[in-house]
């Protein structure tokens, strides 16, 4: 095992390093995701003895010269991959775990490792799918509510620092619970925005953010099926990366929620995920 000493304690965003060839696109777009958060760097390899062989260090040899700056810190860990994540993680702040970097991890999908690690651990993920040279058009999917601001400070930040365009969506779902105060269903963005609901308030405010921002975005809603009508918005807008929430796993209601729509997400999108959680492990 080798480790480095962070220079200062802050966010961390974790790039994966599987068992096969890293995708020099994939590992330039977890470097930009990470430096637009403002997140250390870490590398994260899993070997699979005490002493990496000759293939696993050329992996991550390769991986390191992707990188436009150097890591912030490596660790070279021998063991299941999915226990080291779990292990490396750390409870007390925000993390971000990137997959998706490489074609396989310890004989597992990436989609199927990200699923389960999005279902179990208090932090964001990002799975890495198509990864564009440059972050031009971002989905951001808001729940409209004030347990969404993470996902929109996560969005808008990367919008900003990557002069991407961002579309906010809002999906009114069938089921009464997510009314948020609507009167029917059919109603329009600009019926919506010109009431005084929470949701109105909630999407009028992230405009506001990205105006002040400079940002070039626009508001969306759509009617239906929650996690069908942000695929159905990503298909036809061509997005790089849809940003989605999630409330931490341990809150039974809100992780009966992520299991609807983040798993689907991470199996059926063609661009990039990154779930956000609203709320740090306390």
């Amino acid at each position: 095992m080798s480790r480095s000493t962070p220079a200062h304690p802050a966010e961390r965003s974790i790039i994966c390093v599987g068992d096969k060839e890293t995708d020099p696109a994939a590992i330039r777009f977890a470097e930009l995701v990470t430096r637009a958060l403002g997140m250390e760097l870490i590398l994260l390899h899993a070997t699979r003895t005490e002493t990496a062989d000759q293939e696993e260090s050329q992996i991550l040899t390769a991986t390191r010269q992707y990188l436009r700056q150097d890591p912030d810190q490596i660790l070279q860990i021998s063991g299941d991959f999915k226990r080291v994540i779990f292990e490396e993680l750390d409870p007390r702040a925000h993390e971000l775990v990137i997959l998706g970097t490489s074609g396989g991890i310890g004989g597992q999908s990436v989609t199927r490792l990200s699923r389960n690690v999005a279902e179990q651990i208090a932090d964001s993920v990002l799975l890495i799918r198509n990864p564009p040279e440059k972050l031009q058009r971002i989905l951001i999917c808001t729940g409209g509510h004030a347990g969404s601001d993470t996902v929109i400070e996560r969005g808008l930040t990367l919008s900003a620092c990557c002069g991407a365009e961002a579309t906010i969506l809002h999906v009114v779902s069938s089921s009464p619970s997510m009314y948020t105060g609507l009167k029917a269903l059919d109603e329009s963005l600009t019926d919506i925005l010109l009431r005084e609901t929470p949701l109105s308030k909630h999407l009028r405010g992230a405009a506001a953010q990205a105006e002040q921002a400079g940002i070039r975005a626009s508001l969306e809603l759509r009617h239906g099926v929650v996690v069908e009508e942000i695929l159905r918005a990503a298909e036809v807008g061509i997005y790089d990366l849809i940003v989605i929430g999630a409330p931490e796993p341990h809150r039974l209601l809100d992780r009966l929620a992520l299991g609807r729509i983040g798993p689907q997400l991470l199996a059926s999108a063609n661009a990039s995920v990154f779930i956000a959680r609203t709320d740090p492990e306390p």
